[in-house]
Formats: C-alpha cells, structure tokens, sequence
C-alpha cells in the first residue's frame, strides 16, 4: 500500500486496541460522522481479528496492515457482498490509523478552522497575524484564508502533543508537524512549511517567542514546471469562437473576451480591467501593468484583434462629438467603466467612450 510507504517510522509496542480507541476518539473530536466513524471502527475491527487469527500479536505494525490489505483489498471488478461491504473503505481506514500511530493525530484534508481545536492562549496570536497579513501583507482573501487555515491546523497540532501556548513549542514540535504531511504532495507540503515559516518570523518580531523558529523549518523545493499543462486543442478554440453570436450587441463583447484570451492569452482580471489608453495604435500593441502581479506587459495587436484605421478615425470622431455634448465623464481615455461592463461605441450607446471591447472587434464582425 503506497500510503504506508512512508520513511518515518512509527513507535514500537502500539497495542491496536488502545490505539483504535484513540483513533476514534481523534475522529469524533475532528467533526466526522457518526457514520464515517463507525465504517472506519468496522475496518479496525477485522485488523484486530485478522491479527488474532494469523497470531501476529496484539501490536499494530505497518507490516501486519500491509498483508491485511493484501488479503481484504479490493480486486478490480470484484463485486462485494451485503457483509463485505465494509472493504470499500479499507484503504483510508488503515492511512488514518496509521497516521494516527505515526503522530498522534490525524490529518483531515477538508476540514473548516471551525472544526479545530486551538489553545486559548494561542488565539490571540493567531488573530493578530491573520490582521497583519491582511493590512500589512495586502493578502488577497483567498490567499489569506489558505495561509491560516494551515496555521490553524498547525497550532491544533501542537496541541495534540500537549503544547498549550506557543512559548512552550520546541523545534521537534514544528519538524514533527512538517513529518506528519509527508502523505502530502510535494507542492502541498511546501506551500504549508512556508506558512508555518513566515508565522513564525512574525511571533519572533512581536516577542512571542523567546528564539526565532523559523530557521527550524527546511525550504522544500519544487520545479516550478513538474506537470505538463493542459492546453486546448485550436479545432475546440475555433468551435468556441464560432459559437459565438456577434450580431448581438453582447454577442460582440463575448466575442472580443475569448479572443483576448484566446490568441493573447490575457487574464480576465486584465481583459476586464482594459482602458483605451492600453491600445497603442502606432506601435499596434497593447500595453498594460498586469493585476496580478504589477509586472508591464506588452501585446502585439494581431490582425485579427486590430481594428481599421477607417473605425479608430470613426471612433475619435463620436468621442469629440460626445465631449461636446457636455458628458464630462468621459473627457478623457482614462473613463474609470471597463469595457466588459458597457456596450459604447460600436454597440451604439455612448454611455462610455473608453469601451475598447467593440473596437476589437468591427473587424470580424463585419
């Protein structure tokens, strides 16, 4: 069983009915079902007769559930009886049992913060990072949520050991929270070693910690290009592109979003956030400071995306004559309505001269 394959030994002379007692009291206190409990106990159950019957002595091991695995695991295209049913959940029974054995406590990989157990005297610091990296750090919410669900479960693992405030945590604490995620995938794990690292930087800035921990905690290194990403074919991108209705006023618009995305590859942040000040005509580029990350990136306007010289004259001529009407708003290129949210010029309202979605594409709706 890959799971069990795991380099971190777990201590000897466990007996399994203690540490299936615990197990389950670990799982109650961690939000699972009544339900998904008792699956797991009928699992733990048939280890301890499997053990009894092949005289494999009453301590739990990683051998004795690697040949009950091999003798109750499922086959592919085996069909279980009413009785067997209970093998369907073999596999993450023995993993949570033996994690359990391994650390002490068990990993649930879907779990709410509500659901953790935190220290009282650990809140306070929890609560004031989550406001640092929210004001200071300018974490996007999502991010921000990531990082402390991480912390969260890291300080509900201390506690599992018996540390209840953070000046009593040692380094074997924190390497021992990094060990207990190596059934993690790589990026995972080095993604919560960074949260756990950054966290404790700033408890050693604010005087929490007599020492700073975070040299404690190793940086995992991950290629940045281990997967192969998946891509589009171009015959699904033209079929998209065609689906597309650009006799419509809104048809146009969507048109013009799948094509800066499409042959441009632009961010809908980016595409949404796109003024007519970005297009420039004489070099035929788009220039814009990406949202995400700030960084200046420049476009070439493909023949396909670049409107006719014959519509930028037409276009300038409806915001001269829109200035003089009086709609001061839009005086200038810079109006703050982004062209996903408006019609303008070609989907005939004015109410925003600086709609660059329909100039991108009178070309190909014509």
């Amino acid at each position: 069983m890959d799971q069990l394959k795991s380099e971190v030994e777990i201590p000897s002379a466990l007996p399994l009915d203690g540490l299936c007692a615990g197990a389950h009291h670990e799982l109650l206190m961690r939000g699972y079902s009544r339900r998904m409990v008792n699956r797991y106990m009928r699992v733990w159950q048939h280890l301890a007769e499997f053990a009894r019957e092949h005289k494999l002595g009453n301590d739990y091991s990683r051998n004795l559930a690697m040949r009950f695995e091999e003798v109750y695991g499922l086959r592919e295209g085996e069909c279980l009886k009413p009785s067997e049913r209970w093998r369907r959940y073999l596999v993450f029974g023995l993993r949570i049992l033996d994690d359990y054995a391994r650390t002490g406590s068990i990993v649930r990989f879907i779990v709410e913060r509500s659901g953790l157990r935190i220290a009282p005297a650990m809140q306070k610091p929890m609560h004031d990072y989550e406001q640092f990296a929210k004001e200071r750090r300018h974490l996007r919410m999502s991010s921000l949520q990531e990082r402390m669900h991480t912390i969260a479960v890291f300080l509900d693992f201390l506690r599992s050991r018996g540390v209840m405030a953070l000046d009593q945590m040692q380094a074997d604490d924190i390497s021992a929270f990094i060990t207990s995620r190596s059934c993690w995938k790589p990026r995972t794990v080095s993604h919560a070693a960074s949260d756990v690292k950054l966290f404790l930087q700033f408890l050693f800035l604010r005087n929490i910690l007599p020492r700073d921990f975070s040299c404690v905690v190793s940086t995992i290194r991950v290629a940045r290009h281990d997967t192969i990403p998946s891509v589009w074919d171009q015959e699904l991108v033209a079929k998209l592109l065609d689906a597309v209705d650009r006799n419509l006023p809104r048809g146009k618009r969507d048109f013009a979003i799948l094509l800066l995305a499409a042959r441009l590859g632009m961010r809908l942040g980016d595409i949404r956030t796109l003024r007519l000040d970005d297009l420039k005509w004489a070099a035929a580029t788009i220039e814009i400071a990406q949202g995400k990350t700030g960084a200046p990136l420049v476009l070439p306007m493909s023949e396909e995306v670049s409107p006719t010289p014959r519509f930028i004259n037409y276009l300038m001529r409806l915001i001269d004559s829109h200035r003089m009407r009086g709609h001061r708003r839009c005086a200038t290129s810079s109006c703050p309505r982004s062209f996903a949210s408006s019609m303008a010029v070609a989907c005939g309202s004015m109410r925003c001269c600086n709609c660059v979605l329909p100039m991108l594409t009178s070309v190909t709706a014509s």
